[in-house]
């Protein structure tokens, strides 16, 4: 078989397996479990600002350090914005590259192709991978393994080159795999047992790795400085001893998870405390058999040892030594898999050379093996599909405080408070101090409208907030205070909920209004100058800051400047739109004031009460100051009434448009069912007495002028206007 027909085959076969099990996830839509922070509600991904570039380069987010992931997010963002099939789309073209990348990396190591395609295929299809894929949080997983694997590939490239441009290059797809995920920091450490295994160590292949442990050493620093922050965690279990006994327990886990991927779960929970506990006790069984197993097989065949050591290796950094949030997870093996499947690989290989009277044997077991891991992996990606799904699932799984909590707020989230408050309260006897579940029973009751039992939950759980933690619970203790109307308390809360978190822009609007609402106008002006400081880029800080100066100071200009700086930052803020433009018309700027109704109908699609207003005002303006657009008056002026049938005001735009091209009869006609809906309308009067004069009626033009003259509540120049045109007609 040739070299082309070998890559067709293994291209195929990646192809199709990777997109028969996760297909179907372009129409998952999970929520939570991070995928609220890291995209649905993270405005530091929805615009390509300076501001926003530097933010995720230079801070820690959620205890990790992946400027690459939240850029990959950012060109999902601008694409899809929040539409989940395009960032799920995205994930799996991740997967399918890395696979195929892993093939080549593989091909070129072990120089064999049966070994390159079966390692491939299980890495691609095996169920432990549905975890990485399926979630969205997880997208810096796969993005670090696709740098990964073109960094070692280009560093085998440049042993056989000259110069330094191949390992310069190999460094900097090594940084880039870093800057996605940290995980990766141990490639130094395979390249060098690369090295060694292969029997190719020469002094300058030493130094050529020593740049590689800097790069290490630097993320290895930044590991531990993100670990600092409120997320970090104290060693599992509680103690060094403790954590050792439970690493222990989970290397014997994974192991058994590789071969039977059976019982998997999005949440692991367990620890170990003592070493004469059955678990512990066959952990310590298991892997020194392990142990010396790979010594004796290194001894023998360096080559394959070396893919033996591999995953213990790969998972040095996610074995507590940096302490993490939980003890295990399937996505821990998402690159240490590699090396067991190579092994995998070589021995169906072997098997298949040596036995040929029972090749026909091995094919078939090895079909199973992968018809099985596809099946399997099949299966669990639908545990992905949402909330519901994943908790239901994880509930039965790891039955405990957590996932009691979780699976219980995804309830409330339904509506099922019945169900939600019984699961919650079934956290709250495991765990009595965890905060999060006594935020969850306060929503409940806050969307029950029992008010009272709301406040008592939320102060119990601000009063279990650790520092720098919280902001969300406080929020909601703002919201439920309001509802009470206990102005000052929700004040209170809400600026206790902007010293956690500054960048909340639902709490920043809510404060504004509520300064507002309390007359408290300069606090409200402060508070939108003041975040917009911190960060330039809140778009809706521009925009309050907008309606502050426009109906507070009453300077539109400054109004128009942050409104302008809003929509620069989000082209699909409508509200921005349209306030520019009722600005601009009472400026009598009728260009700018039409531009800006236009953009806001193109998004708005006359939608609702604003859409209605728009249309209606953009109408009257055509009609009024554009008269080679007055087809286009008259297709929005009926739509709108069509919309909204008996609306006074609509009928005056309507009869107006059909005045200003000349219809007077169907003028008339539109402005008396106007004036029948709306008799205070003075608006409509004078538009009828014009139409009356056209239409020669000339003493019920005078009747009406004289009515809308006489009105106590005309305006000045309403007055002005009904006594030029009795003047006139005298």
């Amino acid at each position: 078989m040739t070299r082309i027909k070998k890559y067709i085959i293994s291209f195929l076969l990646l192809t199709s397996a990777i997109w028969l099990i996760y297909f179907q996830t372009l129409n998952f839509n999970l929520q939570s479990w991070d995928n609220e922070i890291y995209i649905w509600h993270n405005s530091f991904i929805k615009a390509f600002t300076w501001s926003n570039l530097q933010h995720i380069f230079t801070k820690f987010f959620v205890g990790n350090y992946a400027p690459v992931q939240m850029l990959s997010y950012m060109v999902d963002y601008a694409v899809w914005e929040t539409n989940p099939l395009g960032f799920h789309l995205t994930n799996i073209v991740l997967h399918w590259m890395g696979s195929l990348l892993l093939y080549l990396l593989l091909w070129k190591l072990t120089q064999k192709w049966s070994v390159a395609t079966i390692a491939s295929l299980i890495f691609a299809v095996h169920p432990i991978q549905v975890e990485t894929v399926a979630w969205l949080a997880q997208r810096k997983s796969l993005l670090a393994a696709v740098f990964f694997f073109l960094s070692f590939y280009v560093y085998c490239m440049s042993r056989d080159r000259e110069g330094l441009f191949w390992t310069l290059a190999s460094l900097g797809l090594f940084v880039l795999s870093l800057l996605s995920k940290i995980s990766a920091i141990t490639m130094p450490l395979l390249l060098l047992l690369y090295e060694y295994s292969y029997k190719k160590v020469r002094a300058r292949t030493v130094y050529r790795l020593i740049p590689f442990f800097i790069v290490s050493a630097i993320f290895t620093f930044v590991a531990i400085k993100s670990q600092e922050l409120p997320s970090g965690y104290e060693p599992w279990g509680g103690s060094l001893y403790h954590n050792i006994l439970t690493v222990l327990v989970t290397l014997r886990i994974y192991i058994l998870k590789f071969l039977f991927p059976f019982h998997l779960s999005a949440y692991y929970d367990f620890s170990y405390e003592n070493i004469s506990d059955p678990g512990v006790i066959g952990s310590i069984f298991l892997l020194l058999i392990v142990l010396l197993w790979i010594i004796r097989l290194y001894k023998k065949n360096p080559a394959l040892g070396y893919w033996i050591l591999w995953p213990f290796i790969l998972l040095v950094p996610n074995l507590q030594i940096v302490p993490l949030p939980i003890v295990m997870a399937d996505r821990y093996l998402h690159l240490p898999i590699i090396g067991l499947s190579v092994f995998i690989g070589d021995l169906l290989a072997r098997l298949f050379e040596k036995r040929k009277e029972k090749q026909i044997s091995i094919l078939v077991i090895a079909v199973l093996i992968f018809s099985s891991y596809t099946a399997t992996s099949f299966e669990r990606a639908k545990v992905w599909k949402d909330d519901l799904s994943l908790w239901k699932d994880t509930v039965i799984k790891t039955p405990n405080y957590f996932t009691f909590y979780t699976y219980g707020t995804v309830l409330k989230l339904e509506g099922r408070f019945q169900e939600a408050e019984m699961w919650l309260r079934k956290s709250l006897v495991l765990n009595p101090s965890f905060y999060l579940t006594y935020k969850s029973l306060g929503s409940i009751y806050d969307q029950q409208k029992e008010y009272d039992r709301a406040v008592a939950f939320l102060r119990k759980s601000v009063d279990l907030l650790e520092s720098g933690e919280g902001d969300d619970v406080w929020e909601l203790l703002g919201n439920v205070y309001q509802k009470q109307g206990k102005l000052r308390e929700a004040v209170g809360a809400y600026e206790r909920s902007l010293q956690i978190n500054a960048y909340s822009e639902s709490v920043q609007s809510k404060l504004v209004n509520l300064y507002v609402q309390m007359g408290e106008l300069p606090k409200a002006g402060r508070l939108c100058e003041a975040l917009i400081r911190v960060n330039p880029n809140i778009y809706q800080a521009h925009y309050n800051l907008g309606m502050y100066y426009h109906q507070i100071v009453k300077d539109d200009d400054l109004s128009l400047k942050h409104f302008d700086r809003a929509i620069q930052i989000n082209p699909k803020l409508l509200n921005a739109y349209f306030q520019e433009a009722v600005i601009y018309e009472s400026r009598k700027n009728i260009d700018k004031a039409v531009e800006n109704y236009e953009n806001f109908l193109t998004l708005n699609k006359i939608q609702d009460a604003d859409g209605v207003r728009a249309a209606n005002n953009l109408a009257f303006l055509y009609a009024e100051h554009k008269p080679a657009r007055l087809d286009e008056a008259l297709q929005l002026a009926e739509k709108i009434n069509i919309l909204v049938p008996h609306n006074g005001s609509l009928l005056d735009t309507l009869g107006w448009v059909h005045y200003r091209r000349g219809n007077y009869r169907m003028a008339n006609e539109m402005l008396e069912k106007g004036l029948s809906c709306s008799p205070n309308n003075l608006d409509i009067l004078l538009h009828l007495s014009k139409t009356l004069i056209k239409l020669g009626q000339m003493d019920a033009a005078k009747k009406t002028l004289k009515e809308t003259w006489s009105r106590p509540e005309a305006t000045v120049e309403q007055r002005m206007e009904a006594e030029i045109l009795l003047k006139k007609l005298d």
